[in-house]
């Protein structure tokens, strides 16, 4: 029986999570539905930005932490822009990633 060991990226990701916990964000869809799912920020500025209501048009880095159902090849753990919506969740489009993949 093998034993698996963790990756990097699953280091890494648990790691987050264990500094600045989840957030969910609404990943845009152009062909379908949209589809939220949960996410960490990359750092405690980003983690702080992301919880404060009042923030809205900032953009943050997260990793995705769950894996996104068709959203351009996006997979867990990379890292996407999203952009704060006040008291409703960050959102992230595919033109927002362009040059971040």
């Amino acid at each position: 029986m093998a034993i698996e060991k963790e990756t990097a990226l699953e280091k890494t990701v648990a790691a987050l999570v264990a500094l600045h916990g989840l957030i969910k964000i609404n990943l845009q869809c152009p062909d379908g539905p949209n589809e939220g799912v949960w996410a960490v920020p990359t750092t405690e500025e980003y983690a702080a930005t992301a919880r404060d209501d009042s923030s809205s048009g900032d953009k943050i880095a997260v990793r995705l932490a769950n894996q996104p159902l068709d959203w351009g090849e996006r997979h867990w753990g990379d890292i996407v822009i999203a952009e704060t919506m006040g008291e409703n969740r960050p959102v992230a489009t595919l033109a927002m990633q362009k040059d971040d993949k």
